[in-house]
Protein backbone atom coordinates (compact mmCIF):
# COMPACT_ATOMS: atom_id res chain seq x y z
CA UNK A 1 0.00 0.00 0.00
CA UNK A 2 2.81 2.38 0.92
CA UNK A 3 4.64 1.45 -2.26
CA UNK A 4 1.54 2.36 -4.25
CA UNK A 5 1.20 5.70 -2.40
CA UNK A 6 4.85 6.52 -3.05
CA UNK A 7 4.42 5.65 -6.73
CA UNK A 8 1.45 7.97 -7.00
CA UNK A 9 3.38 10.79 -5.32
CA UNK A 10 6.29 10.25 -7.68
CA UNK A 11 4.03 10.29 -10.75
CA UNK A 12 2.30 13.46 -9.59
CA UNK A 13 5.64 15.16 -9.26
CA UNK A 14 6.29 14.54 -12.97
CA UNK A 15 2.89 15.73 -14.23
CA UNK A 16 2.82 18.66 -16.67
CA UNK A 17 0.57 21.68 -16.25
CA UNK A 18 -3.03 20.58 -16.96
CA UNK A 19 -4.70 21.27 -20.30
CA UNK A 20 -8.44 21.63 -20.90
CA UNK A 21 -9.83 19.02 -23.32
CA UNK A 22 -13.41 18.82 -24.66
CA UNK A 23 -14.80 15.42 -25.61
CA UNK A 24 -18.17 15.12 -27.36
CA UNK A 25 -20.56 12.43 -26.15
CA UNK A 26 -23.01 11.48 -28.94
CA UNK A 27 -25.36 9.58 -26.64
CA UNK A 28 -25.74 12.44 -24.13
CA UNK A 29 -25.36 15.27 -26.64
CA UNK A 30 -22.92 17.18 -24.40
CA UNK A 31 -19.31 18.26 -24.63
CA UNK A 32 -17.58 16.90 -21.50
CA UNK A 33 -14.72 19.02 -20.19
CA UNK A 34 -11.60 17.35 -18.73
CA UNK A 35 -8.38 18.48 -17.15
CA UNK A 36 -5.56 16.50 -18.76
CA UNK A 37 -2.10 15.97 -17.21
CA UNK A 38 0.72 14.38 -19.24
CA UNK A 39 3.65 12.52 -17.68
CA UNK A 40 6.47 10.30 -18.91
CA UNK A 41 6.27 6.55 -18.09
CA UNK A 42 9.96 5.62 -17.72
CA UNK A 43 9.20 1.89 -17.55
CA UNK A 44 7.27 1.68 -20.85
CA UNK A 45 9.08 4.64 -22.44
CA UNK A 46 5.79 6.30 -23.33
CA UNK A 47 3.82 9.42 -22.51
CA UNK A 48 0.80 8.74 -20.30
CA UNK A 49 -2.20 10.93 -19.56
CA UNK A 50 -4.30 11.43 -16.42
CA UNK A 51 -7.69 13.04 -16.80
CA UNK A 52 -10.22 14.46 -14.39
CA UNK A 53 -13.71 15.55 -15.42
CA UNK A 54 -14.56 19.08 -14.28
CA UNK A 55 -17.91 19.72 -16.02
CA UNK A 56 -19.70 19.89 -19.38
CA UNK A 57 -20.78 22.29 -22.16
CA UNK A 58 -24.17 22.24 -23.88
CA UNK A 59 -22.50 23.53 -27.09
CA UNK A 60 -18.92 23.34 -28.27
CA UNK A 61 -18.20 27.01 -27.54
CA UNK A 62 -20.67 27.38 -24.66
CA UNK A 63 -19.80 28.16 -21.02
CA UNK A 64 -18.56 25.35 -18.78
CA UNK A 65 -21.07 24.02 -16.26
CA UNK A 66 -18.76 22.83 -13.46
CA UNK A 67 -19.70 19.77 -11.42
CA UNK A 68 -19.98 19.89 -7.63
CA UNK A 69 -16.76 17.91 -6.99
CA UNK A 70 -14.65 20.28 -9.07
CA UNK A 71 -16.29 23.35 -7.52
CA UNK A 72 -15.38 22.21 -4.00
CA UNK A 73 -11.85 21.12 -5.00
CA UNK A 74 -11.33 24.42 -6.82
CA UNK A 75 -12.48 26.36 -3.76
CA UNK A 76 -10.03 24.45 -1.55
CA UNK A 77 -7.18 25.06 -4.00
CA UNK A 78 -7.95 28.78 -4.20
CA UNK A 79 -8.14 29.09 -0.40
CA UNK A 80 -4.84 27.25 -0.08
CA UNK A 81 -3.25 29.80 -2.41
CA UNK A 82 -4.49 32.63 -0.20
CA UNK A 83 -3.25 31.08 3.07
CA UNK A 84 0.11 32.38 4.24
CA UNK A 85 0.46 30.03 7.22
CA UNK A 86 -0.41 26.54 8.45
CA UNK A 87 -1.22 25.61 12.05
CA UNK A 88 -0.23 22.29 13.60
CA UNK A 89 -1.51 21.08 17.00
CA UNK A 90 1.54 19.53 18.64
CA UNK A 91 0.80 19.44 22.39
CA UNK A 92 -0.39 15.82 22.67
CA UNK A 93 2.13 14.38 20.21
CA UNK A 94 4.95 16.39 21.82
CA UNK A 95 4.35 14.53 25.07
CA UNK A 96 3.87 11.10 23.47
CA UNK A 97 6.83 11.47 21.09
CA UNK A 98 9.01 12.16 24.12
CA UNK A 99 7.86 8.85 25.66
CA UNK A 100 8.62 7.06 22.37
CA UNK A 101 12.14 8.50 22.39
CA UNK A 102 12.62 7.57 26.04
CA UNK A 103 11.62 3.96 25.34
CA UNK A 104 13.71 3.79 22.16
CA UNK A 105 10.72 2.30 20.32
CA UNK A 106 11.36 3.96 16.96
CA UNK A 107 14.75 2.30 16.47
CA UNK A 108 13.34 -1.22 16.95
CA UNK A 109 10.25 -0.56 14.82
CA UNK A 110 12.39 0.79 11.96
CA UNK A 111 14.46 -2.39 11.94
CA UNK A 112 11.32 -4.45 11.37
CA UNK A 113 8.97 -2.19 9.40
CA UNK A 114 11.08 0.52 7.78
CA UNK A 115 11.02 4.27 8.33
CA UNK A 116 7.67 5.12 6.68
CA UNK A 117 5.67 2.29 8.25
CA UNK A 118 7.19 3.07 11.65
CA UNK A 119 5.89 6.65 11.49
CA UNK A 120 2.42 5.33 10.64
CA UNK A 121 2.45 2.73 13.46
CA UNK A 122 3.49 5.32 16.05
CA UNK A 123 0.97 7.82 14.65
CA UNK A 124 -1.88 5.30 14.89
CA UNK A 125 -0.81 4.30 18.42
CA UNK A 126 -0.79 7.95 19.52
CA UNK A 127 -4.20 8.48 17.90
CA UNK A 128 -5.54 5.53 19.89
CA UNK A 129 -4.13 6.91 23.16
CA UNK A 130 -5.57 10.39 22.54
CA UNK A 131 -9.04 9.40 21.32
CA UNK A 132 -9.82 5.78 22.35
CA UNK A 133 -11.78 5.53 19.07
CA UNK A 134 -11.82 3.08 16.16
CA UNK A 135 -8.75 2.98 13.89
CA UNK A 136 -10.82 3.89 10.83
CA UNK A 137 -11.11 7.54 12.03
CA UNK A 138 -7.38 8.12 12.51
CA UNK A 139 -7.07 10.12 9.25
CA UNK A 140 -9.64 12.69 10.39
CA UNK A 141 -7.95 13.13 13.79
CA UNK A 142 -4.47 13.44 12.23
CA UNK A 143 -5.41 16.40 10.02
CA UNK A 144 -3.45 19.31 11.45
CA UNK A 145 -1.61 16.97 13.83
CA UNK A 146 0.23 14.21 12.00
CA UNK A 147 0.83 14.39 8.22
CA UNK A 148 1.99 10.76 8.13
CA UNK A 149 -1.50 9.37 8.69
CA UNK A 150 -3.85 12.24 7.76
CA UNK A 151 -4.30 10.84 4.24
CA UNK A 152 -5.48 7.41 5.48
CA UNK A 153 -9.03 6.28 4.69
CA UNK A 154 -10.80 3.39 6.49
CA UNK A 155 -9.83 1.04 3.65
CA UNK A 156 -6.17 2.11 3.64
CA UNK A 157 -6.11 1.66 7.43
CA UNK A 158 -7.35 -1.93 7.04
CA UNK A 159 -4.81 -2.62 4.28
CA UNK A 160 -1.99 -1.20 6.37
CA UNK A 161 -2.91 -3.26 9.44
CA UNK A 162 -2.97 -6.39 7.24
CA UNK A 163 0.56 -5.59 6.03
CA UNK A 164 1.95 -5.90 9.59
CA UNK A 165 2.40 -9.63 9.16
CA UNK A 166 3.75 -12.17 11.62
CA UNK A 167 7.32 -12.20 10.23
CA UNK A 168 7.65 -8.42 10.56
CA UNK A 169 6.19 -8.48 14.07
CA UNK A 170 8.59 -11.23 15.16
CA UNK A 171 11.52 -9.20 13.83
CA UNK A 172 10.43 -6.35 16.09
CA UNK A 173 9.87 -8.62 19.12
CA UNK A 174 13.34 -10.14 18.68
CA UNK A 175 15.00 -6.71 18.79
CA UNK A 176 12.69 -5.34 21.50
CA UNK A 177 13.18 -8.30 23.84
CA UNK A 178 16.97 -8.17 23.51
CA UNK A 179 16.89 -4.49 24.46
CA UNK A 180 14.76 -5.28 27.53
CA UNK A 181 16.67 -8.37 28.62
CA UNK A 182 16.90 -8.79 32.39
CA UNK A 183 18.38 -12.18 33.31
CA UNK A 184 18.11 -11.80 37.10
CA UNK A 185 14.76 -10.02 37.06
CA UNK A 186 11.16 -11.16 36.80
CA UNK A 187 8.69 -11.21 33.94
CA UNK A 188 4.92 -11.53 34.37
CA UNK A 189 2.72 -13.42 31.91
CA UNK A 190 -1.06 -13.32 31.67
CA UNK A 191 -3.85 -13.33 29.10
CA UNK A 192 -7.34 -11.90 28.59
CA UNK A 193 -10.33 -12.23 26.27
CA UNK A 194 -11.16 -9.87 23.41
CA UNK A 195 -14.79 -10.13 22.25
CA UNK A 196 -15.98 -10.19 18.63
CA UNK A 197 -19.35 -10.18 16.88
CA UNK A 198 -18.56 -12.72 14.14
CA UNK A 199 -16.92 -16.15 13.90
CA UNK A 200 -17.41 -16.62 10.15
CA UNK A 201 -14.55 -14.53 8.75
CA UNK A 202 -11.89 -14.68 11.47
CA UNK A 203 -10.65 -18.17 12.47
CA UNK A 204 -9.18 -16.83 15.73
CA UNK A 205 -12.65 -15.95 17.03
CA UNK A 206 -14.36 -18.81 18.89
CA UNK A 207 -16.48 -19.38 21.97
CA UNK A 208 -14.23 -20.30 24.88
CA UNK A 209 -13.20 -19.78 28.50
CA UNK A 210 -14.04 -16.23 29.53
CA UNK A 211 -12.33 -14.23 32.29
CA UNK A 212 -15.55 -12.26 32.85
CA UNK A 213 -19.20 -12.63 31.84
CA UNK A 214 -19.15 -12.39 28.05
CA UNK A 215 -21.85 -13.64 25.67
CA UNK A 216 -19.73 -12.99 22.59
CA UNK A 217 -17.23 -15.28 20.87
CA UNK A 218 -13.66 -14.20 21.55
CA UNK A 219 -9.98 -14.24 20.71
CA UNK A 220 -7.30 -14.30 23.40
CA UNK A 221 -4.31 -12.01 23.82
CA UNK A 222 -1.41 -12.77 26.16
CA UNK A 223 1.29 -10.30 27.23
CA UNK A 224 4.74 -10.89 28.71
CA UNK A 225 6.08 -7.83 30.55
CA UNK A 226 9.19 -6.93 32.47
CA UNK A 227 8.07 -6.27 36.03
CA UNK A 228 10.67 -3.77 37.25
CA UNK A 229 10.18 -1.34 34.34
CA UNK A 230 6.50 -2.11 33.60
CA UNK A 231 7.39 -2.49 29.89
CA UNK A 232 5.45 -5.07 27.80
CA UNK A 233 7.92 -6.99 25.62
CA UNK A 234 5.88 -9.69 23.86
CA UNK A 235 2.28 -10.19 22.73
CA UNK A 236 0.68 -13.45 21.59
CA UNK A 237 -2.74 -13.68 19.92
CA UNK A 238 -4.41 -17.09 19.81
CA UNK A 239 -7.77 -18.83 19.41
CA UNK A 240 -10.59 -17.93 21.77
CA UNK A 241 -11.40 -21.55 22.64
CA UNK A 242 -8.02 -22.24 24.25
CA UNK A 243 -7.65 -22.37 28.00
CA UNK A 244 -4.93 -20.32 29.72
CA UNK A 245 -3.11 -23.44 30.90
CA UNK A 246 -2.44 -24.56 27.30
CA UNK A 247 -0.58 -21.40 26.25
CA UNK A 248 2.63 -21.94 28.25
CA UNK A 249 4.11 -24.14 25.51
CA UNK A 250 3.56 -21.34 22.96
CA UNK A 251 5.19 -18.82 25.30
CA UNK A 252 8.27 -20.95 25.90
CA UNK A 253 8.67 -21.70 22.18
CA UNK A 254 8.42 -17.99 21.34
CA UNK A 255 10.95 -17.03 24.02
CA UNK A 256 13.44 -19.65 22.82
CA UNK A 257 13.12 -18.66 19.17
CA UNK A 258 13.46 -14.98 20.02
CA UNK A 259 16.49 -15.57 22.21
CA UNK A 260 15.16 -14.77 25.71
CA UNK A 261 16.22 -17.67 27.94
CA UNK A 262 16.84 -18.45 31.60
CA UNK A 263 14.41 -15.89 33.00
CA UNK A 264 11.88 -16.16 35.82
CA UNK A 265 8.20 -15.88 34.87
CA UNK A 266 5.41 -15.18 37.37
CA UNK A 267 2.00 -16.67 36.60
CA UNK A 268 -1.38 -16.82 38.28
CA UNK A 269 -3.12 -20.05 39.33
CA UNK A 270 -4.90 -20.43 35.96
CA UNK A 271 -1.61 -21.65 34.44
CA UNK A 272 -0.96 -24.30 37.10
CA UNK A 273 -0.65 -27.88 35.88
CA UNK A 274 1.95 -30.61 36.33
CA UNK A 275 2.53 -30.55 32.58
CA UNK A 276 3.30 -26.82 32.56
CA UNK A 277 5.66 -27.15 35.53
CA UNK A 278 7.53 -29.90 33.70
CA UNK A 279 7.83 -27.64 30.62
CA UNK A 280 9.45 -24.91 32.72
CA UNK A 281 11.86 -27.37 34.36
CA UNK A 282 12.86 -29.16 31.15
CA UNK A 283 13.37 -25.93 29.15
CA UNK A 284 15.48 -24.23 31.82
CA UNK A 285 13.07 -21.44 32.84
CA UNK A 286 12.33 -20.37 36.41
CA UNK A 287 8.77 -19.76 37.56
CA UNK A 288 6.68 -18.48 40.45
CA UNK A 289 3.08 -19.66 40.39
CA UNK A 290 0.18 -19.52 42.81
CA UNK A 291 -1.13 -22.97 43.74
CA UNK A 292 -4.91 -23.21 43.14
CA UNK A 293 -7.28 -24.03 45.97
CA UNK A 294 -8.31 -27.33 44.36
CA UNK A 295 -4.78 -28.80 44.58
CA UNK A 296 -5.03 -31.01 47.64
CA UNK A 297 -1.37 -31.88 48.30
CA UNK A 298 -0.64 -28.36 49.58
CA UNK A 299 -2.92 -28.70 52.64
CA UNK A 300 -0.84 -31.40 54.26
CA UNK A 301 2.17 -29.08 54.10
CA UNK A 302 0.14 -26.14 55.44
CA UNK A 303 -0.92 -28.29 58.41
CA UNK A 304 2.69 -29.31 59.08
CA UNK A 305 3.83 -25.65 59.12
CA UNK A 306 0.85 -24.13 60.96
CA UNK A 307 2.56 -23.75 64.34
CA UNK A 308 5.71 -22.21 62.80
CA UNK A 309 3.61 -19.68 60.86
CA UNK A 310 2.54 -18.08 64.17
CA UNK A 311 6.13 -17.50 65.35
CA UNK A 312 8.66 -14.72 64.82
CA UNK A 313 10.59 -17.13 62.59
CA UNK A 314 7.88 -16.66 59.94
CA UNK A 315 7.71 -12.88 60.29
CA UNK A 316 8.66 -11.37 56.92
CA UNK A 317 8.87 -7.67 56.09
CA UNK A 318 7.93 -6.83 52.50
CA UNK A 319 6.92 -3.81 50.42
CA UNK A 320 3.46 -3.64 48.89
CA UNK A 321 2.64 -2.38 45.38
CA UNK A 322 2.71 1.25 46.60
CA UNK A 323 6.11 0.88 48.29
CA UNK A 324 4.71 0.78 51.83
CA UNK A 325 6.10 -1.62 54.43
CA UNK A 326 3.97 -4.64 55.20
CA UNK A 327 4.45 -7.64 57.49
CA UNK A 328 3.37 -11.16 56.50
CA UNK A 329 3.90 -14.61 57.98
CA UNK A 330 5.72 -16.90 55.52
CA UNK A 331 7.67 -20.18 55.63
CA UNK A 332 9.58 -21.70 52.68
CA UNK A 333 9.51 -25.49 52.40
CA UNK A 334 11.95 -27.33 50.04
CA UNK A 335 10.23 -30.10 48.07
CA UNK A 336 11.03 -32.84 45.58
CA UNK A 337 8.16 -33.24 43.10
CA UNK A 338 8.40 -35.54 40.08
CA UNK A 339 12.13 -35.77 40.64
CA UNK A 340 12.55 -31.96 40.50
CA UNK A 341 13.60 -29.68 43.36
CA UNK A 342 11.25 -26.80 44.09
CA UNK A 343 10.16 -24.60 46.99
CA UNK A 344 6.69 -24.06 48.43
CA UNK A 345 6.26 -20.67 50.13
CA UNK A 346 3.32 -20.93 52.53
CA UNK A 347 1.89 -17.48 53.27
CA UNK A 348 -0.51 -16.51 56.04
CA UNK A 349 -1.90 -12.99 56.03
CA UNK A 350 -4.43 -12.37 58.82
CA UNK A 351 -5.67 -9.19 57.14
CA UNK A 352 -6.64 -11.19 54.04
CA UNK A 353 -8.48 -13.92 55.93
CA UNK A 354 -11.93 -12.31 55.69
CA UNK A 355 -11.53 -11.70 51.95
CA UNK A 356 -10.37 -15.29 51.46
CA UNK A 357 -13.45 -16.64 53.25
CA UNK A 358 -15.73 -14.54 51.07
CA UNK A 359 -14.04 -15.69 47.86
CA UNK A 360 -14.19 -19.32 48.96
CA UNK A 361 -17.93 -19.12 49.63
CA UNK A 362 -18.44 -17.63 46.15
CA UNK A 363 -16.38 -20.45 44.64
CA UNK A 364 -18.46 -23.08 46.40
CA UNK A 365 -21.65 -21.36 45.22
CA UNK A 366 -20.44 -21.61 41.62
CA UNK A 367 -19.53 -25.28 42.13
CA UNK A 368 -22.98 -26.06 43.49
CA UNK A 369 -24.67 -24.35 40.54
CA UNK A 370 -22.44 -26.29 38.12
CA UNK A 371 -23.50 -29.55 39.73
CA UNK A 372 -27.18 -28.60 39.77
CA UNK A 373 -27.15 -27.75 36.05
CA UNK A 374 -24.93 -30.77 35.32
CA UNK A 375 -22.28 -28.54 33.70
CA UNK A 376 -19.15 -29.53 35.65
CA UNK A 377 -15.81 -27.73 35.23
CA UNK A 378 -12.76 -29.98 35.11
CA UNK A 379 -10.69 -27.86 37.48
CA UNK A 380 -13.42 -28.08 40.16
CA UNK A 381 -13.47 -31.89 40.26
CA UNK A 382 -11.73 -32.14 43.66
CA UNK A 383 -14.02 -29.49 45.16
CA UNK A 384 -17.12 -31.39 44.02
CA UNK A 385 -15.82 -34.56 45.66
CA UNK A 386 -14.70 -32.91 48.88
CA UNK A 387 -17.59 -30.55 49.65
CA UNK A 388 -20.74 -31.84 47.91
CA UNK A 389 -22.89 -34.92 47.63
CA UNK A 390 -25.02 -35.40 44.50
CA UNK A 391 -28.20 -37.46 44.51
CA UNK A 392 -30.16 -38.27 41.36
CA UNK A 393 -33.68 -39.71 41.79
CA UNK A 394 -36.31 -40.50 39.13
CA UNK A 395 -39.03 -38.45 40.84
CA UNK A 396 -37.27 -35.48 42.46
CA UNK A 397 -34.44 -35.21 39.96
CA UNK A 398 -30.98 -33.99 40.98
CA UNK A 399 -30.20 -32.80 44.50
CA UNK A 400 -26.88 -31.26 45.51
CA UNK A 401 -26.18 -31.44 49.24
CA UNK A 402 -23.44 -29.54 51.04
CA UNK A 403 -21.14 -31.35 53.41
CA UNK A 404 -21.59 -28.67 56.05
CA UNK A 405 -19.12 -29.80 58.71
CA UNK A 406 -16.39 -30.30 56.12
CA UNK A 407 -16.90 -26.79 54.73
CA UNK A 408 -16.80 -25.30 58.21
CA UNK A 409 -13.64 -27.24 59.01
CA UNK A 410 -12.01 -26.07 55.79
CA UNK A 411 -12.90 -22.46 56.52
CA UNK A 412 -11.52 -22.78 59.99
CA UNK A 413 -8.28 -24.37 58.82
CA UNK A 414 -7.32 -22.77 55.49
CA UNK A 415 -8.95 -19.36 55.00
CA UNK A 416 -6.17 -16.75 54.73
CA UNK A 417 -3.50 -19.29 53.75
CA UNK A 418 -2.10 -19.56 50.26
CA UNK A 419 0.95 -21.06 48.60
CA UNK A 420 3.49 -19.97 46.00
CA UNK A 421 5.44 -22.66 44.17
CA UNK A 422 8.81 -21.83 42.61
CA UNK A 423 11.97 -23.52 41.39
CA UNK A 424 14.07 -20.41 42.14
CA UNK A 425 15.96 -20.41 45.44
CA UNK A 426 15.49 -16.89 46.77
CA UNK A 427 14.48 -15.23 50.03
CA UNK A 428 10.84 -15.32 51.17
CA UNK A 429 10.50 -11.55 50.78
CA UNK A 430 11.88 -11.56 47.22
CA UNK A 431 9.57 -14.36 46.03
CA UNK A 432 6.51 -12.77 47.66
CA UNK A 433 7.23 -9.28 46.27
CA UNK A 434 7.97 -10.70 42.80
CA UNK A 435 4.59 -12.40 42.72
CA UNK A 436 2.80 -9.32 44.03
CA UNK A 437 4.43 -7.24 41.28
CA UNK A 438 2.81 -9.44 38.64
CA UNK A 439 -0.38 -7.49 39.33
CA UNK A 440 1.06 -5.08 36.78
CA UNK A 441 -0.22 -7.46 34.11
CA UNK A 442 -3.75 -6.77 35.31
CA UNK A 443 -3.03 -3.07 34.85
CA UNK A 444 -1.99 -3.77 31.25
CA UNK A 445 -5.29 -5.45 30.46
CA UNK A 446 -7.25 -2.71 32.16
CA UNK A 447 -5.43 -0.17 29.96
CA UNK A 448 -5.88 -2.34 26.88
CA UNK A 449 -9.63 -2.77 27.32
CA UNK A 450 -10.71 0.47 28.95
CA UNK A 451 -8.22 3.06 27.66
CA UNK A 452 -7.33 1.75 24.20
CA UNK A 453 -10.68 0.50 22.90
CA UNK A 454 -9.30 -3.05 22.85
CA UNK A 455 -12.36 -4.74 24.32
CA UNK A 456 -13.76 -5.82 20.95
CA UNK A 457 -12.31 -6.88 17.60
CA UNK A 458 -14.12 -5.18 14.75
CA UNK A 459 -11.69 -6.26 12.00
CA UNK A 460 -13.10 -9.13 9.94
CA UNK A 461 -9.89 -10.54 8.45
CA UNK A 462 -7.42 -12.36 10.69
CA UNK A 463 -4.51 -10.36 9.18
CA UNK A 464 -6.02 -6.97 9.99
CA UNK A 465 -7.16 -8.06 13.48
CA UNK A 466 -3.63 -9.27 14.31
CA UNK A 467 -2.23 -5.99 12.96
CA UNK A 468 -4.69 -4.07 15.11
CA UNK A 469 -3.64 -5.98 18.23
CA UNK A 470 0.02 -5.20 17.44
CA UNK A 471 -0.67 -1.44 17.20
CA UNK A 472 -2.61 -1.73 20.47
CA UNK A 473 0.48 -3.43 21.97
CA UNK A 474 2.64 -0.46 20.88
CA UNK A 475 0.06 1.98 22.29
CA UNK A 476 -0.03 -0.04 25.52
CA UNK A 477 3.78 0.21 25.82
CA UNK A 478 3.69 3.99 25.37
CA UNK A 479 0.69 4.56 27.64
CA UNK A 480 2.01 2.34 30.44
CA UNK A 481 5.17 4.44 30.62
CA UNK A 482 3.17 7.70 30.40
CA UNK A 483 0.94 6.64 33.31
CA UNK A 484 3.84 5.61 35.53
CA UNK A 485 5.72 8.82 34.67
CA UNK A 486 2.67 10.96 35.48
CA UNK A 487 2.29 9.20 38.85
CA UNK A 488 5.95 9.89 39.58
CA UNK A 489 5.83 13.58 38.57
CA UNK A 490 2.63 14.24 40.55
CA UNK A 491 4.27 13.33 43.87
CA UNK A 492 6.19 16.58 44.34
CA UNK A 493 4.08 19.02 42.31
CA UNK A 494 0.94 20.67 43.64
CA UNK A 495 0.09 21.89 40.15
CA UNK A 496 0.27 18.43 38.56
CA UNK A 497 -1.83 16.93 41.36
CA UNK A 498 -4.80 18.62 39.66
CA UNK A 499 -4.39 16.06 36.87
CA UNK A 500 -6.03 12.84 38.03
CA UNK A 501 -5.67 10.86 34.78
CA UNK A 502 -3.48 10.70 31.68
CA UNK A 503 -6.52 11.82 29.62
CA UNK A 504 -6.62 15.11 31.55
CA UNK A 505 -2.88 15.51 30.97
CA UNK A 506 -3.25 15.11 27.20
CA UNK A 507 -6.36 17.32 27.13
CA UNK A 508 -4.53 20.19 28.85
CA UNK A 509 -1.64 19.88 26.39
CA UNK A 510 -3.87 19.68 23.29
CA UNK A 511 -4.05 23.46 22.70
CA UNK A 512 -0.33 23.94 22.17
CA UNK A 513 0.35 24.70 18.52
CA UNK A 514 2.98 25.70 15.98
CA UNK A 515 2.20 28.20 13.19
CA UNK A 516 4.45 27.91 10.12
CA UNK A 517 4.61 30.73 7.54
CA UNK A 518 5.48 30.70 3.87
CA UNK A 519 8.78 32.19 2.88
CA UNK A 520 11.57 32.81 5.33
CA UNK A 521 9.51 33.48 8.44
CA UNK A 522 10.32 31.40 11.51
CA UNK A 523 7.43 29.40 13.03
CA UNK A 524 5.53 30.87 15.96
CA UNK A 525 4.78 28.67 18.98
CA UNK A 526 1.79 29.32 21.22
CA UNK A 527 2.36 30.62 24.74
CA UNK A 528 1.87 27.86 27.35
CA UNK A 529 -0.42 28.35 30.33
CA UNK A 530 0.86 27.94 33.89
CA UNK A 531 -0.21 24.28 33.98
CA UNK A 532 1.32 23.64 30.56
CA UNK A 533 4.59 25.26 31.65
CA UNK A 534 4.66 22.97 34.69
CA UNK A 535 4.07 19.91 32.49
CA UNK A 536 6.80 21.00 30.05
CA UNK A 537 9.24 21.54 32.94
CA UNK A 538 8.44 18.35 34.86
CA UNK A 539 8.44 16.11 31.78
CA UNK A 540 11.54 17.93 30.43
CA UNK A 541 9.96 18.58 27.04
CA UNK A 542 11.72 20.54 24.31
CA UNK A 543 9.70 23.75 23.94
CA UNK A 544 11.11 27.11 22.74
CA UNK A 545 11.11 29.84 25.36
Amino acid sequence: MLQFCNMVKQDKAELTEPKIIDVYNKKQGYWYVYKDWAHWDSENKQTRHTRKIVGKRETKDGPVIYNSHYSSDYAVEELAKLEVSSTTLIGETLLLDDIVRELGLEKHLKGAFGKDDTKIIIGMAEYLICTEKAFSWCGDWAEGRNPKIEHMSPQSVSDFLSSLNNDRRNTFYDSWMKANRCVKGYFCFDSTNIGCHSTETNPLVEYGYTHAPMALPQANIAILARQDTMVPILSLVYNGSRHDSTTVRNLIDALKKLGLKCICITLDKGYYSEKNLEIFHSEGFDYIICVPRNVSWQYEIIDSLRDRLYTLEARTEVLDSEGKEQVIQCIAKPLIRNGRRCYLHVVYNPAARAEAEKNFIELLARCKKELETNEPVGTHKELYKQFFEVRDTPKKGRKVLEKGPIIAEFQKKYAGYWCLLTNRKRSRAEIYVAYQQRNSSEIFYDICKNDLNGNHITAHKVESSEGKMFVIFIALTILSRLKSKLAEKRKDSKTLKRLKTYAQLLFRMSTLSKVSFRGKYKPIFSTPSKLQREIIAKFELDWPV
